[in-house]
């Protein structure tokens, strides 16, 4: 499957801010489709509004797990890291 904006949510507002937010965000996908690259991509696009970048933090709900992960955005490409920043 493919990224969905539609269950790609914010938990916190930063609205001009430089500050890290955290996203909530569930899927059927694997975990292993999820953490392939390119995933989150569309969700950095400034065109698409939803503003996700470096340092933000997206809380997983995949079909075979849940994971915490840190973003990394560059030139639009999105890289995500597995962290227990909040454990």
């Amino acid at each position: 499957m493919a990224f969905s904006a539609s269950t790609f949510l914010p938990l916190s507002s930063q609205a001009n801010s430089d500050a890290s937010r955290v996203f909530v965000y569930n899927t059927a996908d694997t975990t292993a489709t999820v953490i392939a690259a390119n995933y989150f991509d569309p969700a950095a696009d400034p065109a698409g509004g939803l503003g996700l970048k470096t340092d933000d933090f997206i809380m997983c709900t995949q079909s075979d797990g849940t994971d915490i992960y840190q973003v990394s955005v560059s030139a639009g490409v999105v890289s995500i890291a597995l962290t227990n920043a909040f454990i």
